[in-house]
């Protein structure tokens, strides 16, 4: 699949590739296909979650185990169901990115995590309720957030 972004141009990815969000992401109902792509050519925790419709909506991702080892969700049956996940398989975890000036100070979504099936490439979006994860997470310690005087 050929889909042109603002950022990267035209891209041409592989079909398989493709994320499949059945109910789009929240606040973004309509966008359904989406690409991973690289955050930078050097080696980065981050990741563009872009769409294959909408040029200019892309989202900055990252895999929230690398800064907090301990965030974990559980799928009910039914929703293991809705992203085709047979017993024991696995998927994969991203969280929407807020990257501000000082990337010390960027915050996650840990409220509404992206579960990914990577033998299907379908997506969805959840909505958790559990008190200690919220909308703007920050993924660096206070101490490394106060000890770094970055400028812009």
């Amino acid at each position: 699949m050929i889909f042109n972004t603002t950022r990267f141009g035209d891209v041409d990815f592989p079909d398989e590739k493709i994320i499949h969000f059945r109910e789009g992401v929240l606040g973004f109902e309509m966008e359904k296909q989406f690409a991973v792509l690289p955050f930078t050519e050097e080696e980065c925790p981050l990741e563009w979650l872009q769409s294959t419709l909408t040029k200019g909506l892309a989202f900055v991702v990252t895999d929230p185990n690398i800064f907090i080892p301990e965030y974990a969700i559980n799928l009910l049956e039914n929703e293991r169901e809705d992203l085709e996940l047979l017993p024991g398989n696995s998927f994969v975890l991203r969280v929407i990115v807020t990257v501000p000036d000082s990337y010390v100070n960027m915050t996650a979504n840990l409220a509404g995590p992206l579960v990914i099936n990577p033998e299907k490439m379908i997506g969805r979006q959840f909505v958790l309720t559990k008190p200690e994860y919220d909308t703007r997470h920050h993924l660096f310690p206070k101490d490394v957030r106060e000890s770094q005087t970055f400028t812009s």
